[in-house]
């Protein structure tokens, strides 16, 4: 008679029981401890501003569906940008073959020592196999950290640049030394660095110039990998507004940057520009358009004729250029050329009427915000991206109008406070 004891029966139970809830694929996971994903990171070491590579491999034990996805993390001065399309591959780890995608990323970073990685989140779907349906799947890398040095003498350049190939160049849109108030200049900058990110390079500054008005574009940023190679550019679009006559300095542009190869700081230097803005044309010598919409006048006219017979003409032309001024000031004739301009939507002419309708009224702190937003409306139509819904100039007209009504009614102004308002 053979005996079983009761303890050993459980054992056995318990062992079976547990192999039978492990499938057949993990078995074979577990055993050769594979993770799902996993950071490849060739060096963990390199200057301030320059590219460090890593790849993120997703595994499955069956085909791929649909795209990968990665939570980046948010890390203080540091960008992380993924580079390429991924690439899938076979690979045998223990008895199974397993599929790899590779993904390739890179960090630029502007702090130095020690920068940490956290775990990223990675989300995909594969099948089990070849065929079947496709499982989504949740999985994380483990953190990880580099190690950046400072590069000697770059301790205040806010924004460096590590890469033995860069290059800076500028393009005016017009030639010479000489504008008109209210002429508008273009600039665009234009950079490109190996083994950086376009994303990465340095805006231009644009800090404000007496008699200037400077509008700034979107960036345009992009990379370009080929066999191998990294490219990064960007490209920088300025609009220059002449407000005032008088000469008008643009400053230089210095790019710094740190050549890993040369160990050295290197610079190029986009020259200062001086400009010399000549006055807009007077409105005395512009067509009297308004002399249609006044047929009293030519009454007025034909009546100081007459008086040319018994008065000398020199004073006779400043009798006549004084009476014109009393009965229609310049700054009347100027609001009707604005309005006029509103009215047709010729954005044009009314950002040069504008111009010089504002140099007549002294606004103190600044007119209206209605009348101030209509404006800055005005302008990024003119200035900003092309493209945009065609400018209607109903708004600018009504703030005008309204600035004026109030103007000469005070006492029916709305009280204003000297405080600003409150967000």
């Amino acid at each position: 008679m053979i005996h079983v004891r009761p303890l050993s029966l459980l054992l056995v139970f318990f062992a079976l029981s547990g192999l039978a809830e492990i499938p057949t694929g993990h078995a074979s996971l577990l055993a050769a401890e594979v993770d799902p994903v996993e950071v490849v990171l060739p060096k963990d070491n390199a200057w301030v501003g320059q590219k460090v590579s890593f790849s993120i491999q997703v595994k499955a034990m069956g085909s791929f569906t649909g795209a990968t996805n990665f939570s980046l993390p948010q890390v203080p001065r540091t960008l992380i940008v993924e580079i390429g399309s991924p690439v899938v591959s076979s690979e045998t780890i223990g008895d199974d073959s397993w599929f790899i995608r590779t993904h390739e990323f890179a960090i630029f970073s502007q702090q130095a020592g020690t920068v940490s990685i956290p775990a990223i989140p990675v989300r995909y779907s594969s099948r089990n196999g070849f065929t079947g349906p496709a499982v989504d799947r949740d999985a994380s890398t483990k953190a990880f950290t580099i190690q950046l040095k400072q590069p000697p003498g770059t301790e205040d350049v806010g924004v460096l640049i590590t890469t033995d190939q860069y290059d800076v160049t500028e393009k005016w849109s017009v030639s010479g030394d000489t504008a008109v108030q209210g002429d508008l200049w273009k600039r665009t900058i234009h950079q490109q660095a190996d083994a950086m990110t376009g994303m990465a390079l340095s805006p231009p500054p644009t800090e404000s110039i007496e008699g200037l008005k400077i509008y700034t574009g979107s960036p345009q940023t992009s990379d370009k990998t080929e066999r191998g190679d990294f490219t990064g550019t960007r490209i920088d679009q300025l609009s220059y507004l002449f407000q005032k006559p008088g000469t008008v300095s643009i400053p230089a542009i210095e790019y710094v940057w740190w050549d890993p190869k040369k160990e050295k700081l290197l610079r190029k230097t986009l020259p200062q520009v001086n400009v010399h803005v000549t006055p807009a044309p007077s409105l005395l010598e512009e067509e009297e358009d308004q002399t249609a919409s006044l047929p009293w006048l030519a009454i007025v006219a034909v009546t100081l004729l007459l008086l040319a017979t018994f008065m000398g003409r020199r004073l006779l032309a400043k009798w006549i250029r004084r009476a014109w001024l009393t009965v229609y000031p310049e700054e009347s004739r100027m609001t009707h050329r604005l309005l006029k301009a509103c009215r047709s939507n010729d954005l044009e002419s009314a950002c040069h009427y504008w111009m010089q309708w504002s140099e007549m009224h002294d606004a103190g702190c600044g007119f209206p915000d209605s009348l101030e937003a209509a404006v800055t409306d005005m302008h990024r139509h003119r200035y900003g991206t092309p493209g945009q819904e065609a400018w209607s100039g109903k708004e600018v007209g009504a703030a005008v109008t309204e600035y004026r009504r109030r103007l000469k009614h005070p006492k029916e102004s709305p009280p204003t406070s000297s405080l600003p308002s409150l967000n």
